[in-house]
């Protein structure tokens, strides 16, 4: 979105931290439940809008009388659109979300393929890369979330190895403090939106969730389990993260409530898991 010879970012709070840490642009944030009406208010005067998916935010667009908003015509974006772009997609396998995202910024005259826009942000925070971060919840929905019981052989065979060990949390009472007792690991409670909570843990091995995501962004190495997600379309960018899945008939699916048995978890074995961690080794 734009003001008037200016940008900005607008989006959730739980993507703050990321947009302020490129220190370039205004980031203007709503709350994850906000209403269309609310959000409204925040962008009073934005004259533009880049749009990329439907939801509060877009119809907030709309509410708020922005001139112009552009986008894909998405089922059920494209009502709010006042400039439709036109993207080609060649049949073939599912491609990765951002690369949807580079071509639209393409097909706005920009050349989003730059070298520097493809590397970790920099920080000063300090690191310890001789500790795994170990995140088993997921801000997505417990669909995402691993068995405790498996977490724990998990675990197991890594201290075997000899790596430490922090268990961080995303909730109070959930899975990563039960993990944590089971486990005598000690834990720390990460801030989606503040990096200085999960940037200095290079290695990260997680569920499916934002945390990668913003974790790799600032040059961490991460290991994810995926369950009814698709890695194709939402894997952390960049080809040096490690996928670890199950491949079932039925995912991914992306419910936030499995109505069979949830297998995409449940058969996702503890071998597997180890097997494909191997590749990983403390700097």
């Amino acid at each position: 979105m734009s003001h008037v010879g200016d940008v900005s970012i607008f989006c959730p709070e739980s993507q703050k931290a990321l947009w302020t840490a490129l220190g370039t642009m205004t980031v203007i944030c709503y709350t994850e439940k906000a209403s269309a009406r609310k959000i409204a208010k925040e962008i009073k005067g934005i004259t533009r809008a880049l749009v990329w998916e439907p939801g509060p935010a877009a119809e907030a667009c709309a509410r708020a009388g922005v001139s112009e908003i552009i986008g894909l015509p998405a089922p059920k974006l494209a009502k709010f659109l006042t400039t439709k772009l036109e993207r080609t997609v060649v049949p073939g396998p599912t491609e990765h979300r951002v690369q949807c995202m580079l071509e639209t910024v393409e097909l706005m005259g920009a050349n989003p393929m730059q070298g520097e826009f493809f590397t970790p942000i920099a920080t000063s925070i300090k690191r310890h890369p001789e500790c795994l971060l170990i995140v088993p919840e997921s801000d997505y929905g417990l669909n995402h979330e691993w068995n405790i019981d498996k977490w724990i052989e998990v675990i197991a065979w890594v201290k075997e190895q000899g790596w430490e060990i922090r268990i961080g949390k995303l909730r109070q009472d959930g899975l990563s403090e039960e993990l944590a007792k089971r486990t005598a690991c000690e834990t720390l409670n990460l801030d989606l939106s503040d990096p200085n909570s999960y940037v200095p843990y290079p290695l990260c091995l997680s569920a499916d969730s934002s945390l990668p995501h913003l974790a790799g962004a600032f040059g961490a190495l991460c290991a994810v389990l995926f369950g009814p997600g698709d890695p194709l379309l939402t894997r952390p960018l960049s080809q040096r993260h490690i996928v670890i899945r199950q491949k079932v008939e039925c995912a991914p699916c992306f419910l936030s409530k499995c109505p069979i048995d949830l297998r995409c978890q449940n058969d996702l074995g503890v071998e597997r898991v180890i097997n494909m961690l191997k590749s990983l080794s403390p700097a």
